[in-house]
């Protein structure tokens, strides 16, 4: 069976607030009462405190120590922000968005230089060469900063 993902998801029970102080000595009691917690199914399961910052953050992480062998599996990651609590993103969402964004801005920047330094079909086959007009102040310091930023990055390569 998959695990749900929770991603989406915010808890902050106010009722339990009203009565208690949130702290690093009961913020996995106020853990528990979340749609995120699951009672450890297996022996080994935990939940533990992996980060504090008092009285603002706390990062839990659901682990597994295998008692056989002692080493430890981390299953979960969530954090607690100012009384509400998140699941942390999977790594592999973080890295997969961050690579589709990094494309994104890859295809932009190349169509910019494209438009800079190719000229259209229609300007290589109605005009010669030495009656071109010259490119429009912006789009020069356009391309003379794509120069500057495509020398930089071959130079320091």
């Amino acid at each position: 069976m998959a695990a749900l993902s929770l991603a989406t998801t915010a808890f902050k029970d106010d009722g339990w607030l009203a009565h208690n102080v949130l702290s690093k000595y009961n913020v996995l009691e106020y853990f528990s009462r979340s749609p995120f917690y699951v009672p450890p199914q297996r022996v080994g399961e935990e939940y533990v405190i992996l980060e504090e910052q008092e009285p603002h953050l706390y990062v839990v992480q659901k682990q597994r120590t295998d008692p056989r062998t002692g080493r430890t599996a981390y299953l979960a990651v969530y954090y607690v922000l100012d009384q509400t609590v998140f699941q942390a993103a999977a790594l592999g969402d973080v890295l997969g968005a961050r690579a589709e964004r990094l494309l994104c801005n890859l295809r932009d920047a190349f169509g910019a230089c494209r438009e800079l330094y190719e000229p259209s079909e229609v300007e290589r086959s109605s005009s010669p060469a030495s009656a071109r007009v010259p490119p429009a102040p912006e789009k020069a310091e356009h391309q003379r900063a794509t120069d500057r930023l495509l020398a930089n990055f071959f130079n320091n390569r």
